[in-house]
Parts: C-alpha cells; sequence; structure tokens
C-alpha cells in the first residue's frame, strides 16, 4: 500500500513525495522477506533518481534491484530494470551504453510477451528521437506497434515525431487512433493541442492543454504549450505567467529542450512578436543554471 501510494505521487509528478513512500516502503519488504516488493521498490527509487537528473543514485539503485531480479528469475523485472539503466545512460547523452542496454532488454522481452517487445522498442525508439534520428525512430515506433497495435502511448510517441517534422496528416492519424485506445490521457490532449499549433488553432490549443492539466497539473510541456499559444495570440503578459508555471514544475534541463527549439523557430520567423525574446531568454536562462545546479552529480 505504501508503495502504491509512491506510485501515484509519480504518475502526479510529485517526486519528493514518492521518494519518500518508497524509501519508507523499502524496510518493510526486507523485513519480510518479500524480495520482489524490494526490488520493484528500489527500482523505483531510481526511476525517481532518473526523474530528478539524479543519475549516479538511479544508476546505484538499478544495479542493486538487476541481481534481486534475476536471483527470483523475474525475466519482466530484469527487462524493465536493464531499459531504465538504459533511461539513465541516455539522459547523460551516452548513446552507445543505452543502445546497448536497450538491446538487452529487447533479447530479454521478447522471451515474456509481444507486448513487453513493443515497449522494449519503444525505447529503443526514444534513443534515436534524441539524436533527431526521426525517420529511423519512426520507423521503430511502426515495428513496436506492429507486434502490438494497443499501445496508445507508442502511438502518442510516433505523433510527437510526426510532429516534429511538421506532418499534421500523419500526426491527425496518430492521435484519431490514440484517442480510440486511450480518449482521456492527459498527453493526449498535449499532443493535440501542439497538432493544433502546427495547424495555427491556437484557441484550439488552449483548450486542449488546458484539459491536459486538469488531469495533471505538474505537466510542464502543456503549460510551456500554453505559452506558445499566448504569444501567437499577441498576449505576452498570458504567455510569459504560462512559462513561469512551467518552469516551477520543470526538474531537469531535459524538460526544457523542446519549449526552447519552440520559442527559437519562432524567434526566427517572427521577431516582432511581442514577448517572444523575453520568454526565450527566460527558458534558456533557467536551463542554464539548473544545468549548472546538477553538475556537482560527476559521471555514471
Amino acid at each position: 500500500c505504501i508503495k502504491s501510494l509512491g506510485d501515484v505521487h509519480v504518475r502526479l509528478s510529485e517526486l519528493p513525495e514518492a521518494r519518500a513512500r518508497y524509501e519508507e516502503a523499502l524496510p518493510i519488504y526486507r523485513a519480510i522477506g518479500d524480495k520482489l516488493g524490494e526490488a520493484n521498490c528500489i527500482k523505483s527509487l531510481g526511476d525517481v533518481h532518473v526523474r530528478l537528473s539524479e543519475l549516479p543514485e538511479a544508476r546505484a539503485r538499478y544495479e542493486e534491484a538487476l541481481p534481486i531480479y534475476r536471483a527470483i528469475g523475474d525475466k519482466l523485472g530484469e527487462a524493465n530494470c536493464i531499459q531504465r539503466l538504459g533511461d539513465a545512460f541516455l539522459e547523460m547523452e551516452d548513446f552507445k551504453t543505452a543502445e546497448e542496454l536497450y538491446s538487452q532488454a529487447l533479447e530479454i522481452a521478447r522471451t515474456i510477451s509481444p507486448a513487453e517487445e513493443a515497449s522494449a522498442l519503444n525505447s529503443l525508439a526514444s534513443l534515436y528521437e534524441d539524436q533527431k534520428d526521426y525517420q529511423r525512430a519512426i520507423e521503430i515506433y511502426t515495428r513496436a506497434l506492429e507486434i502490438f497495435p494497443r499501445h496508445a502511448y507508442i502511438v502518442r510517441n510516433r505523433a510527437l515525431i510526426h510532429l516534429k517534422r511538421k506532418n499534421a496528416v500523419n500526426a491527425r492519424q496518430d492521435l484519431k487512433l490514440a484517442a480510440h485506445l486511450q480518449p482521456e490521457h492527459p498527453f493526449l490532449f498535449l499532443r493535440l493541442g501542439q497538432l493544433a499549433i502546427l495547424e495555427e488553432k491556437f484557441k484550439d490549443a488552449l483548450s486542449y492543454f488546458e484539459s491536459a492539466l486538469e488531469l495533471l497539473p505538474r505537466l510542464s510541456d502543456a503549460w510551456f504549450g500554453i505559452g506558445l499559444a499566448r504569444l501567437h495570440l499577441h498576449n505576452p503578459d498570458a504567455a510569459l505567467e504560462a512559462y513561469q508555471q512551467g518552469l516551477a514544475v520543470t526538474t531537469t534541463p531535459t524538460d526544457l529542450e523542446d519549449a526552447i527549439e519552440d520559442l527559437e523557430e519562432l524567434l526566427a520567423s517572427r521577431p516582432e512578436l511581442p514577448g517572444i525574446a523575453e520568454a526565450f531568454s527566460m527558458l534558456r536562462n533557467f536551463g542554464s543554471n539548473l544545468t549548472q545546479d546538477l553538475t556537482g552529480l560527476g559521471d555514471l
């Protein structure tokens, strides 16, 4: 029950609260000899560390959980733990190590089920997305969906790549499918808002982003989307306020990358827009300061 409370906090992006619940649950699992519960709790702590860019701590947690999964023969736990270790290296932009780990996880996932194989492929696709190899990412997302078509999050992830490539037609098709599979998900509304911005339907975009925030108030990308829509609608004060709201729930520099890229693109094409320069400077400076705050973490 305590760990489940931690899981709820993670879904709500309430990371310090989640860490506290996992740290509370861990000694209980150890006291009763529940090895699976212990491993899952340790891995969950690693997940929180990744979200907070506490990467050495994340690696230590995953490497602590992995031999427990192996000792009890939990192949799914082993695959997921290796996959999340890959996420930590991806966060550090060590793409080679991340790819090696994702490939290891994929080999194990293939022995479990099509659903798990597709999930492992999703992580591999995210690696290419981070390297801006969008064509390769789309190919792997598509391969994953051919194996297991019912993963709504993979459909949404592929839609995001179409959005980044300015392909509104394919993005709309994917989001229609995602809505059929999982109609009330905050990331569905987030992607619909991003599609609306691409199609220059800025008022519609605001509505979608607000729907996302009703479900997940700490979704920084939705706040940044509201800021971008407000800039297009010549409402700079409201735009800057939205960007500040987004920064208030931002924990890692990577959370800012897409928002900064959107502002950089808009600044280059429409530098006369009121508030655009201020918003760009705000996010860039915040990202620089956040990076400096994390420099003491050392290398993995």
